[in-house]
């Protein structure tokens, strides 16, 4: 959902840019009619008219052929922005909100407690997603996602621990997720944290900008590793988590917690 909110609201945007440029484009096209009466030498009132009249039905012709085109390239990008949101909500994570990770953590809390073995969840965000957006644009931001969320589960499917005690990845909200690893110690899980921050270190997007200079995105993540031994309230347990992660946040790119 609030995914959806925050398409619509890009939605809302990109109209505001176009009717922008539209504005534009009419302050300058009307410097022409004023120039074109200035030295004209029609002195009828018909003639007056048919010229403003002509060149009336022209601009109103042009905005429209402009306002189609912005419109269509809208769409384009809304469409775009739901259907990357479908690939990591929908196709490759099946625990997409926070509820539903809330309720996979309450039955490991009880799996847990009932088969005395310790279970972690390790949390993490991604740095300066806002900036990438920003610096290059949404879609961008949106590959970034799709990547780590291919690579975190590639990584899952590689490693003997975490597919064979069943991890699943959870998507929490916007762009933080979180793996939980059943019967998996926190001691281990800080190393294969570390592994994974490797992986996910390593993607690097180059994209071209003005006059042709390269601008490399680097991604990292920061993380926060807990053991869920000793909790027994999955909404104490997220929040802490949320905790973390601010405080990672002060400790620089790539932190571990």
């Amino acid at each position: 959902m609030f995914k959806k909110r925050e398409a619509e609201h890009k939605r809302y945007n990109f109209r505001q840019m176009g009717t922008r440029r539209l504005i534009i484009f009419a302050l300058v096209a009307s410097i022409f009619p004023s120039v074109l009466l200035t030295i004209s030498e029609f002195t009828k009132f018909i003639e007056w008219y048919i010229v403003i009249l002509f060149y009336t039905v022209v601009l109103l012709f042009l905005a429209f052929v402009v306002n189609e085109y912005f419109n269509r390239e809208v769409s384009e990008k809304v469409n775009e922005i739901f259907k990357n949101e479908e690939i990591i909500s929908r196709e490759l994570i099946k625990i997409n909100t926070e509820e539903k990770l809330k309720n996979v953590l309450s039955l490991e809390f009880e799996r847990s407690h009932q088969t005395q073995m310790l279970s972690t969840v390790v949390f993490f965000d991604v740095d300066d997603l806002g900036e990438v957006n920003k610096k290059f644009d949404v879609f961008t931001g949106d590959k970034v996602l799709i990547d780590i969320v291919k690579i975190t589960k590639a990584f899952i499917q590689e490693n003997k621990t975490l597919s064979a005690n069943g991890c699943q990845v959870a998507r929490v909200k916007g762009d933080t997720f979180a793996i939980v690893m059943p019967n998996v110690t926190q001691t281990v899980a800080y190393e294969i944290t570390n592994q994974l921050r490797d992986r996910i270190h390593s993607i690097k997007y180059a994209e071209i900008k003005d006059q042709d200079k390269e601008s490399e995105i680097n991604v990292t993540c920061r993380y926060v590793v807990l053991s869920i031994d000793q909790w027994q309230s999955e909404d104490k347990f997220v929040h802490l988590a949320y905790e973390k992660l601010k405080l990672a946040k002060d400790y620089g790119k790539g932190t571990i917690l």
